[in-house]
């Protein structure tokens, strides 16, 4: 029995090895790793509910099934040409300015947050705020990430971030990943601060868990299944993302969310990059570094290459 249990034990290991190898193009892809999570038996130890688990994976294919192609993105605000960006920035300050006072107009394809309500706020950074949102007819709460920034004095790389997120979010369909709600270049307030609604995680992140596990508590709920579950479905999610040919470049516990079933969500896209070339299919190399240091591939910090490999790196520590 020991000896059994060892052997199921030493294949988290094993999957584990084989994604954070140093020679980034042995590691396996997600598809892969998807394909071993479901016919492996191994990674089913004597803790994890076998049913549960399986019934999750019905639950991502039926799904996937479902939405196999990309839904047609949303106009937005902002996109990566400066020239356009410049103009789009002007175009967006005249019409909602005038003589000191904004003017409540929207464009077309644009969310409408008269039609919200800030209901609490769930996190804060240097750049930004989360608010737990509620749409006033229909009750349903969504989360909204609201820059501190206006629009016109966020910097070149930040407009491409944002850009890049609602653009990516905005088309992308999958049970792993956070539903996008809608795109408001305007804030509650009427001022030039863009403002992403999404689905809201009804459950801490994974980064939160982590922590009180460290801490010795338990968190009601976090078994071993769930974990399984957990690993499965940021695989899959990431499956999905390198299926369009799109990679996230900052996957870590923090930006991993749970709903009410405790199924994961893969969220904050602001760092994500959409392949453009064949030569990028390879690797994609960006000014600086981006994502969570603990988190990126050694060959990141060699030569500043992204790729798919790299968001299988940081699926390794997860």
């Amino acid at each position: 029995m020991v000896f059994w249990y060892l052997a199921k034990t030493l294949k988290y290991k094993e999957l584990i090895k084989d994604c954070w190898s140093q020679f980034w193009l042995r590691r396996p892809r997600f598809d892969a790793i998807i394909n071993e999570l479901e016919k492996n038996t191994d990674f089913i130890t004597p803790q994890v509910d076998k049913q549960e688990y399986y019934r999750y994976i019905n639950y991502i294919k039926k799904a996937e099934e479902k939405n196999s192609i990309f839904a047609q993105p949303v106009q937005v605000l902002i996109n990566e040409d400066n020239k356009n960006l410049s103009k789009q920035i002007k175009h967006s300050q005249d019409q909602l300015k005038k003589k000191n006072e904004i003017v409540y107009s929207l464009p077309d394809g644009f969310l409408d947050l008269k039609n919200f309500e800030k209901d609490s706020i769930i996190n804060k950074s240097d750049l930004y705020k989360i608010y737990k949102i509620r749409e006033k007819s229909t009750n349903c709460f969504y989360s909204a990430k609201i820059s501190l920034i206006q629009i016109d004095q966020l910097s070149r790389d930040k407009i491409i971030q944002l850009s890049r997120e609602v653009n990516i979010i905005s088309q992308v369909n999958h049970p792993s990943l956070l539903k996008f709600i809608g795109y408001s270049p305007i804030d509650f307030k009427n001022h030039l601060k863009p403002v992403i609604v999404a689905e809201l995680p009804l459950n801490k992140s994974l980064k939160n868990i982590l922590e009180i596990e460290r801490e010795g508590d338990h968190f009601l709920g976090w078994d071993d299944t769930k974990k399984l579950i957990c690993l499965y479905g940021i695989a899959s999610g990431m499956a999905y993302l390198h299926l369009n040919n799109i990679i996230l470049r900052n996957l870590n516990p923090e930006n991993i969310y749970f709903d009410d079933n405790f199924f994961p969500k893969i969220g904050d896209f602001g760092l994500s990059s959409r392949y453009h070339s064949i030569q990028s299919m390879t690797f994609q190399t960006t000014s600086g570094l981006k994502g969570t240091p603990s988190y990126l591939a050694p060959e990141i910090f060699e030569s500043n290459k992204y790729s798919k490999n790299s968001d299988v790196y940081a699926f390794a520590f997860i």
